[in-house]
């Protein structure tokens, strides 16, 4: 693993991919550091709260945001602030609310930098009367691919483009906000439970207009009649006056001598390393039929702190380690007006299903006609901004990608330089924005590509507005040519690939692989192997499915050549995963008799197998990200007289792949062992069939949950791990006499 270049994560812990950090400390570290991202660019990261991939960048450079984390300037007047786009919503409060100032829009966390919530235009319950955090964003700097730092007003196509862009239009440095008053840092909530889900509909159709904030939590593990029931939670900031009423108070009486106190709790981390399973369909059921019948039938003007009604789950510090190691992943549905029934069919389906969704989905009704279903997150649909089309907002660069709001994932964990925590700083309280800074501000970016000088999303540079905006001065510099672009293909969440490249297109075992993932999401295939008919039918065949389909020379026994003919797969684009499926079962009788016929064997199974597993495996690592499937062979846990030669080849092969797993780990390079056992196919065609028998269709099953677990060693069928492992360890006087 390159010393320079760390396993990088979203918060849903799926699908990692290895960068290089850079961590920024200023305007000008920024621009040198865009400039010199390389050919595969840079993205920047804030406090790593994406659930997918939206702060990832494979091979290329990751920008540590958090250390540009100043508050410039408030007008405690005007209600607007001027800050780094690294600071944390979490700071903004602690300095907002005592001036009697609040966030116009927070997600279900407050652990997100300003930036990833301008490049993820997040959302919140008051989504409905507020929209989204755009709305309420001035202006911002941006930092362009070509080194530029721009001025970015509302209104202007650039500025529609970076919000819920995901900074694909650059790196937002400093941003101005506008922000709304509160007078105290309560919340009066009304709470009520919904039986079912048209229950729920009914009450947010008539009774939402009413309050600024609504949410509405469905529990997905309830079915027949209860389908959809939910507790609906709403309220508004409470007023100074709510504080003098009797009863009790959240906070208690030092609530009442500081209203504006921003107090949020805290309770201990889960420990790093937790057992499998603990999130199931039982925890999870119980859970929520806890939590149901826990929330009351009705109760109004309760008093609560903000943190508590906006973000539960931040008093558990890496709460997303209780999904064990496979993570969690988020979905985002957006459902029309007048489409209850496709609502309705949704939530049918997650329930009938038992998906254990451990965070309730959430709903809210958006001033626009539309609602959203968010299982695992949050049900939510809403306003888009104004001359805005209806519908998603955010780019679909990926399939399968989480709610993309940055946030920290466990840097240290990860490698990633730890982020400086928003440390307290003098800020005036009353203190105006200067009137040439008062309609500027900035973001948060995330893939910097230089842009061509004819994109229609650059605005004509206007050297006067340079002059007069605030920030540092930009050295001039030569522009950064990446060279040709490449088609990057990343596996989505679930670690299904896109692209994939078959060493032996002809095998049945690939072939079934291939098949099954195609009517997943894998989209190009490459199929390499010796030109015949048989390759090309298999193109063919798979073309059929809708896959695009190349097939490419290649010999296993002409290890010279393999570097030049996959450094040309390579070279076309990113490629998700390899298989390396080719091997010869040979004739051992024969093979005994001819040495050339045995090494010839050895050579296909194993030398040749180093050289291509080599070579894909730095082409792997070059790109960040991808996984080498390994096709070995129960044969090699221990050499058998009737086929010790094959076995020796498959054992080679095996410790080989292992080592190779070994020796990638931390570079976002996914190796996996698959270790069948007989399988019927043309090449075991005529052999006496052996117990655990399986067929090519039942390897490409396991094989797609290999990488959906991000295993290292998968075993067709599951029960041969228990038997070899006492094959393994019978006596060798035993295990001559055994009938194998």
């Amino acid at each position: 693993m390159s010393v320079d270049t760390v396993p990088v994560t979203g918060w849903g812990r799926t699908a990692p991919t290895a960068a290089r950090p850079i961590r920024l400390r200023g305007y000008e570290e920024a621009v040198a550091a865009v400039r010199g991202c390389g050919a595969r660019g840079g993205i920047p990261r804030g406090l790593g709260r994406a659930y997918g991939d939206a702060a990832q960048n494979a091979g290329g450079a990751v920008f540590d945001m958090t250390a540009l984390n100043r508050v410039h300037a408030i007008d405690a007047e005007g209600g607007t602030v001027l800050c780094d786009a690294g600071v944390s919503l979490h700071r903004l409060m602690e300095v907002l609310l005592p001036l009697g100032w609040f966030v116009p829009v927070t997600p279900g966390t407050r652990h997100v930098t300003v930036g990833g919530a301008i490049g993820a235009d997040v959302h919140g319950g008051n989504h409905h009367v507020s929209g989204s955090f755009s709305r309420h964003v001035l202006s911002f700097e941006l930092l362009t691919a070509d080194g530029e730092i721009r001025t970015v007003r509302r209104g202007t196509p650039l500025f529609d483009a970076t919000t819920g862009g995901l900074g694909l239009t650059g790196m937002i440095l400093t941003a101005t906000v506008q922000l709304q008053p509160v007078e105290t840092s309560l919340m009066s909530v009304d709470t009520e439970r919904a039986r079912d889900l048209d229950d729920l509909l009914v009450r947010l159709t008539t009774g939402d207009r009413g309050y600024r904030y609504s949410v509405a939590r469905i529990d997905l593990m309830a079915r027949g009649a209860a389908t959809g029931r939910a507790v609906l939670t709403r309220g508004d900031h409470a007023p100074l006056e709510a504080l003098e009423r009797p009863g009790p108070l959240a906070g208690g009486a030092r609530a009442r001598r500081d209203p504006l106190a921003f107090r949020p709790g805290r309770f201990p981390a889960p420990p790093a390393l937790l057992p499998e399973g603990l999130v199931n369909r039982a925890t999870v059921g119980l859970f929520n039929e806890l939590w149901y019948r826990r929330a009351p039938r009705a109760r109004t003007g309760r008093l609560r702190r903000i943190s508590a009604f906006f973000h539960p789950l931040d008093g558990v510090p890496h709460w997303n380690r209780l999904y064990g190691r496979g993570g969690v992943v988020q979905y985002q549905f957006v459902v029309g007006h007048g489409q209850e029934e496709a609502l309705h069919r949704i939530v049918r389906r997650i329930s009938g299903r038992r998906c254990p969704s451990f965070l309730r989905p959430q709903a809210v009704r958006g001033r626009r006609p539309r609602m959203a279903l968010l299982p695992g997150a949050r049900l939510d649909p809403g306003p888009g901004r104004p001359g805005r089309p209806a519908g998603p907002r955010r780019p679909p660069r990926r399939a399968g990608r989480g709610g993309g709001r940055g946030r920290r994932a466990g840097l240290r964990r990860q490698g990633l330089p730890a982020a400086a925590g928003a440390a307290r700083r003098d800020v005036p309280a009353r203190r105006r924005l200067p009137r040439a800074a008062r309609g500027a501000g900035p973001a948060r970016g995330v893939h910097l590509r230089p842009v061509p000088p004819s994109h229609p999303l650059r605005p004509p540079h206007d050297p006067a507005e340079s002059a007069a905006r605030p920030g540092p001065p930009v050295r001039p510099g030569p522009p950064h040519n990446p060279g040709p672009p490449k088609e990057l293909l990343v596996k989505d969440a679930f670690g299904i690939p896109q692209s994939l490249l078959v060493l032996g297109g002809t095998s049945e075992i690939a072939l079934a692989t291939v098949r099954r993932l195609v009517v997943r999401r894998t989209r190009t295939v490459w199929l390499a192997g010796r030109p015949s008919p048989g390759l090309e039918s298999a193109a063919a065949e798979l073309r059929a499915l809708g896959a695009e389909v190349r097939t490419v020379a290649f010999d296993a026994l002409a290890p010279e050549s393999h570097e030049a003919v996959l450094g040309k797969v390579f070279a076309e684009g990113d490629i998700d995963m390899v298989l390396l499926a080719f091997g010869i079962l040979g004739d051992q009788a024969h093979d005994e008799r001819e040495p050339l016929a045995a090494v010839r064997v050895a050579q296909t199974n194993y030398t040749g197998a180093v050289s291509a597993g080599l070579v894909s495996a730095r082409a792997l690592q070059a790109q960040g990200h991808g996984s080498l499937v390994v096709l070995s062979s129960v044969a090699g846990e221990r050499a058998r007289r009737a086929d010790f030669i094959y076995g020796s080849s498959k054992a080679g092969l095996d410790v080989f792949a292992q080592g190779l797993g070994d020796a990638l780990h931390g570079t976002g390079v996914h190796v996996m062992v698959v270790r069948p056992g007989f399988v019927r196919s043309r090449m075991t065609a005529g052999l006496e069939e052996a117990p655990f028998a399986t067929t090519p269709e039942a390897v490409a099953a396991a094989v797609e949950l290999g990488l959906r677990r991000r295993s290292e060693t998968v075993w067709v069928p599951g029960a041969l791990r228990v038997v070899m492992s006492a094959v393994r360890h019978a006596p060798r006087a035993l295990f001559r006499r055994l009938p194998l």
